[in-house]
């Protein structure tokens, strides 16, 4: 059923960001938070994903991607 393809919840993530700009050091890597929710569905043409997640401590140089999409599986 229903119920059994489809998967809804939240997600705290923490990743590592580091600058290649001049003029800063690799030793300026800095973690960076997150917080969302997730919706997974095991459709008939594969599994489809959509993320949406907010930034706890953006830095303003920061790429802020807040929406995912994915169709299929990740190897």
């Amino acid at each position: 059923g229903l119920e059994k393809s489809v998967r809804v919840g939240p997600f705290f993530d923490v990743g590592q960001v580091w600058s290649n700009l001049p003029g800063q050091e690799l030793s300026d890597v800095k973690l960076r938070y997150s917080v969302g929710a997730l919706f997974n569905w095991l459709s008939p043409f594969g599994p489809i994903t959509l993320t949406f997640g907010v930034p706890l401590n953006e830095e303003p140089l920061d790429q802020i991607q807040k929406f995912q999409f994915a169709l299929g599986q990740a190897f």
